[in-house]
């Protein structure tokens, strides 16, 4: 294994970023389809059933991201480190935990169902929509999984092609299958969500054949080792538990923002389903940047070097910063036509327009925690990030309760911005602490 540079020149930047971003943009494709198919029927319930059941899925599957965002990080130190055995037990052990959680699920999707459209709401014709779709999407879950640990085991060791080609297979196979089955054979719901579960299987093949191909078999008894270790298996606990804490809340912060749009009405529910398509597209760009940051802290960790942390920080902090400004340009200029897109109903396209600008200056407010979490992952520094969404969501929570009485959808989206903000401030607060930590360890 090569010996990796631990700080980005501008070049390595924007060759580890354009194929993440594009990859990233990829990933808010599937929801940005089912949506815009949805649309084309003319009642707000498809629309919002979609928005329903993708947040569902938010909660159930990015409750476990920490298969991917504590993997880059680990594979990033290996990487760095030229540890062979190190860097494939950081992906079997995901894989061995991805499939244990999906089987789980499969299992215990019944009162999976039951708790989690219980606690989102919405109205019976909704409901109804979104549980047919969940329905058939569940059993997506171990490829789901398993996508989140061999994405981020590519791109911990720098191979955001392959990344890249995976999105791409995986939005190709939804579209085309999505679009034929919904208003080719007329198979509603179900068929939006069968066309996601086949992609999600089809790129979850691809990728394992992938790992395999660079797989050294005389290796196999480091490995075996290596998944043995029972302080590497504390140290991915540990990080993922904290992980998951602060993943949970994130998901959540969406699905209260989801359940409150409910509250306000089917109408304003399917109005921030589009609106929300939007703020994770700007989210997926913001993430390139920020993967880079992850990679490159990954890496200086792994070398215990607190100079070149620093150094990637402000040099992909720069980037991160320019790119949020450039997407909410974007989104400026093509709002209106993305909100055409999404749905043939007029008067939701005359209501979405109205809340726009809440989405389209959300990266400006949001780009600091994007920075930070890639940089923070990068270092497995979990405990911070625990921390910081603590206190953001508590504040969110209260933000809630006080704005959306009075100013109804747009207290809801004030409070949203609050609460990314916050997220930024509070691990800015910290990052001291935590280059002062590795200086330390220089010494």
């Amino acid at each position: 294994m090569s010996t990796h540079t631990l700080v980005p020149s501008h070049r390595q930047v924007f060759a580890l970023a354009i194929p993440v971003i594009l990859a990233n943009l990829a990933t808010p494709l599937l929801g940005m389809v089912d949506t815009a198919v949805m649309g084309r029927f003319p009642d707000a319930a498809h629309i919002a059933a979609i928005g329903l059941g993708a947040t569902v899925f938010s909660l159930l599957y990015w409750g476990f991201s920490f298969l991917r965002l504590t993997t880059v990080g680990l594979t990033a130190q290996a990487s760095g480190a030229n540890q062979y055995s190190q860097l494939y037990a950081h992906l079997l052990r995901p894989l061995l935990v991805a499939l244990g959680i999906g089987v789980a699920m499969w299992l215990l999707q019944a009162p999976i169902g039951w708790l989690l459209f219980g606690l989102l709401g919405g109205g019976e014709e909704v409901q109804n929509l979104a549980k047919a779709y969940y329905q058939v999407r569940i059993w997506s879950a171990p490829f789901t999984l398993a996508n989140f640990a061999l994405s981020a085991w590519f791109l911990g060791q720098g191979k955001a092609a392959r990344v890249l080609i995976l999105q791409l297979v995986m939005n190709f196979t939804n579209i085309v299958l999505t679009t034929w089955w919904v208003l080719g054979l007329g198979w509603g719901i179900e068929g939006a969500a069968l066309g996601t579960l086949v992609a999600e299987v089809v790129i979850c093949l691809l990728g394992l054949w992938w790992a395999w191909q660079g797989w050294l078999h005389h290796a196999w008894d480091e490995v075996k080792q290596q998944l043995k270790n029972k302080a590497q298996w504390a140290k991915l606990w540990q990080a993922n538990g904290n992980i998951m804490i602060r993943t949970l809340l994130l998901v959540g912060a969406n699905a209260l923002l989801i359940n409150r749009s409910a509250a306000l009405g089917t109408e304003t529910l399917a109005v921030n389903q589009m609106l929300m398509q939007l703020v994770l597209f700007a989210s997926y760009f913001l993430d390139g940047f920020a993967n880079v940051g992850e990679v490159y802290s990954g890496r200086a960790v792994g070398r215990k070097d607190a100079t070149a942390l620093q150094q990637v920080a402000v040099r992909t902090g720069i980037y991160a910063f320019v790119a949020a400004g450039f997407i909410s340009l974007v989104l400026w200029v093509t709002g209106s036509w993305w909100v055409q897109i999404f749905t043939v109903n007029e008067l939701l396209q005359q209501q979405t327009l109205v809340y726009l600008p809440w989405a389209v200056w959300l990266p400006l407010l949001a780009v600091l925690a994007f920075h930070l979490d890639g940089l923070y992952l990068g270092a497995t520094a979990t405990i911070a990030m625990r921390n910081g969404m603590l206190m953001s969501f508590a504040v969110y929570l209260l933000a809630i309760f006080a704005l959306v009485p009075t100013w109804q959808n747009h207290g809801l989206w004030l409070a949203y911005w609050g609460f990314m903000l916050l997220r930024g401030i509070t691990l800015l607060w910290q990052w001291p602490a935590l280059t002062q930590r590795l200086k330390v360890h220089q010494q």
